[in-house]
């Protein structure tokens, strides 16, 4: 078993190659101001690491909001999550998962949001397999280059 823990900004390191190693992009910057956000805003931020034999092996990260998506309840969402390759399977996952749940219980959320491209079937899998379902809504995208109306 992992022991999972919260983490900030003196992660950042790991964290960008963690994700990097798993989801194929480099999102320094993203890591970094959103570790800057939870400086200011603990409060609307949760962050875990799970660690074994002393080094991370993975994290999640998710943002608290009151008043999205047409309700008035406060509402998690998933930014970001990875497992090293070796350590998936493992339970990592699940135990990462079954954290943030509690903590987003903790304080007083409902429901647990994310998104996932389609091109990804094993994210996919993994969220179907942690009680994960389609939203009722869609979301819709369109190009900003060259809008002629």
């Amino acid at each position: 078993m992992a022991k999972l823990d919260h983490i900030g900004k003196e992660t950042l390191a790991t964290v960008v190659e963690l994700d990097k190693a798993t989801n194929g992009s480099h999102r320094r910057d993203f890591f970094t101001k959103r570790f800057e956000a939870q400086d200011k805003h603990p409060e609307a931020f949760i962050s875990i690491g799970a660690v074994e034999a002393g080094k991370m092996v993975g994290f999640v990260f998710c943002h608290l909001l009151q008043g999205e998506f047409g309700g008035d309840e406060l509402i998690a969402v998933l930014d970001a999550m990875a497992v090293e390759p070796a350590s998936q399977g493992h339970g990592v996952g699940h135990e990462l998962m079954q954290q943030l749940i509690d903590e987003i219980r903790h304080r007083g959320g409902k429901d647990l949001r994310t998104q996932v491209g389609w091109d990804q079937p094993a994210v996919i899998d993994f969220f179907s397999n942690t009680g994960f379902s389609m939203a009722p809504r869609l979301i819709l995208e369109r190009s900003t280059r060259d809008v002629r109306f």
